[in-house]
């Protein structure tokens, strides 16, 4: 599975660069908890280079922008844990 992330704004613009993330697991294999991990980590991985873009240009707003996908993804990551605790302690 390709997943493709661009950052820019726009085709006039000198601040674009896109970021693929390829993820594979026997293909269909994975369950959902992992790919909810997995879009959990590209969206860390979109947010730090979003972050890294605005500290490299001086965008604030970029910064701001990319440690807001920081915090959602690891929102994501920690529900995710809970959802793991509870299916361990089922099983």
């Amino acid at each position: 599975m390709w997943s493709s992330l661009s950052l820019g704004r726009g085709l006039s613009s000198t601040k674009f660069f896109t970021v693929e993330l390829y993820i594979s697991d026997k293909d269909y294999r994975l369950t959902m908890s992992n790919k909810d991990r997995a879009k959990a980590t590209a969206k860390n991985i979109e947010g730090k280079a979003q972050e890294a873009l605005g500290n490299v240009t001086g965008d604030s707003e970029d910064q701001a922008a990319g440690k807001a996908k920081q915090a959602e993804a690891e929102a994501r990551h920690t529900a995710e844990d809970a959802k793991d605790k509870v299916k361990d302690a089922i099983d």
